[in-house]
């Protein structure tokens, strides 16, 4: 029955039909088929899985990355970023990363992880010469790091259907994903020494103290978001959906009376140029 069940699944798959309505298929094949089961036990089962108080905190992840997405608070991680690492070899490269991981605690999703940061840097990466599909393929690969590094749907989803602690699993996923970072960057650092990439082997700034000191001032907002969710998570001050109503409030205190006010001049996509010396004053 199981060898029938998995080969119907990868028929239905190789056929087109979606990966959803292919496990939708072979469950109701399997409740069918077995003597003991009534098919009532299907839509019981089905709407008993999402009948979950857990899942409602996705919507609510979901809604605060989008607002904070929208205030302009990518832009201003990616700036911090390139403070904090534009200096080194690759200094893009490394910004992209950065902010990738800390994007993450923000938005929960590794779609909007990618896309918030791809549509920032992107454009920029391809001035300064980098390879459309290298920096594609790293924005792609840092955005991977959303599923991983909490706030995570993947680890909410998980969490509701197997009745495991959605902030242990969020604790657990903390140091994984910071390696996966740290990971990343050693591969780009390596790349950089690939006679293939000339690009990646161009510094294009020192480190400023007063310039970091400046981008932390204006990323404060961002920066602290992660801390709030899942702090507040982990010490036990609010459950998992009571972090995204939290995360949506904090969302929208920000974009309306902070990153407007301190983005005011500037387009999203116009990455802030660090070694002026405006910006130390």
């Amino acid at each position: 029955m199981t060898s029938f069940i998995l080969a119907l699944m990868l028929t239905a798959m190789m056929l087109g039909v979606p990966i959803l309505l292919s496990i939708a298929l072979v469950s109701f094949v399997g409740i069918a088929g077995t003597p003991d089961l009534v098919l009532p036990f299907f839509a019981q089962k089905m709407f008993s899985q999402v009948d979950t108080y857990s899942l409602l905190a996705m919507p609510y992840f979901i809604l605060a990355g989008s607002i904070m997405t929208a205030a302009g608070i990518s832009k201003q991680l990616v700036d911090f970023s390139r403070a904090l690492v534009g200096y080194l070899r690759a200094g893009l490269a490394h910004a992209s990363i950065v902010a990738s991981m800390v994007l993450s605690g923000v938005s929960g999703s590794s779609t909007a992880d990618a896309s918030a940061i791809g549509s920032i840097i992107l454009p920029t990466m391809k001035q300064a010469g980098y390879k459309p599909g290298f920096a594609a393929a790293l924005v792609g690969t840092a955005g991977t790091m959303g599923a991983i590094i909490p706030p995570s749907m993947v680890m909410v989803i998980y969490g509701a259907i197997a009745q495991v602690s959605i902030g242990g699993l969020f604790l657990g996923g903390i140091i994984p994903g910071i390696l996966i970072g740290l990971f990343l960057m050693a591969t780009v650092k390596l790349f950089t020494y690939h006679p293939a990439f000339p690009e990646l082997r161009e510094v294009t700034g020192r480190f400023e103290l007063c310039a970091l000191w400046h981008a932390v001032r204006t990323a404060w907002t961002g920066l602290l978001a992660p801390l709030i969710i899942v702090g507040g998570i982990l010490s036990g001050v609010f459950t998992a959906t009571e972090a995204g109503v939290v995360a949506c409030a904090y969302a929208l205190i920000v974009g309306f009376f902070v990153s407007k006010k301190g983005s005011s001049g500037s387009r999203v996509g116009d990455l802030v140029d660090f070694r002026a010396p405006a910006a130390c004053m």
